[in-house]
């Protein structure tokens, strides 16, 4: 999924002020949600069992994308702490309602964590129970999401990666920005 950004034309005082005041709730949920699941046994879904599990997905993802790219004379992307917690975000939120949906707010979160210095957005999403190889292989023979790994605007990635115990399936989630 590609998105480019549309600005609406006119923004209203209160709309700002509700608009602000809605993102300072959601990052406080956010933090408390995030931190909650890093306590152990505070809930079945763990984040890819623990942080160094976490960050060992992050850069598997990462390093099979710049492959693929480099195979393709392509630069490889910088992976970021914005894009990442915004990925582990959404990630957290398909494992924890099994809703395996695209994010709706994908230009909102761009647009807050670069300042709108931004042009191209894309996401990929899966949902696996095999190995993280396999979900990794799955994504680069299906042709939207290799499209989305192989766009040369992207300049960055964030990764978000849930493994949820009870259903035993990763839940994956790649932001690109450009």
């Amino acid at each position: 999924m590609t998105s480019k950004r549309n600005w609406p034309t006119a923004r209203s005082k209160w709309s700002v002020v509700l608009l602000a005041a809605l993102i300072v709730v959601l990052t406080v949920l956010s933090i408390v949600w995030t931190t909650d699941l890093l306590k152990p046994h505070t809930n079945p879904l763990a984040i890819v069992a623990g942080h160094d599990g976490l960050l060992e997905v992050r850069h598997q993802v990462v390093n099979n994308t710049n492959r693929l790219r480099a195979s393709y004379g392509l630069r490889p992307l910088d992976m970021t702490a914005k894009l990442n917690r915004g990925a582990q975000d959404h990630s957290d939120y398909m494992a924890r309602t099994r809703n395996f949906v695209h994010s709706t707010d994908l230009v909102f979160q761009m647009t807050q964590a670069y300042d709108g210095n931004w042009s191209f957005a894309g996401e990929n999403i899966g949902v696996f129970g095999g190995q993280l190889s396999e979900l990794l292989t799955a994504l680069r023979q299906s042709p939207e999401h290799r499209a989305n790994m192989l766009k040369p605007q992207y300049r960055r990635i964030g990764v978000g990666a849930v493994w949820d115990s009870d259903d035993e399936r990763l839940w994956l989630t790649v932001w690109f920005e450009g």
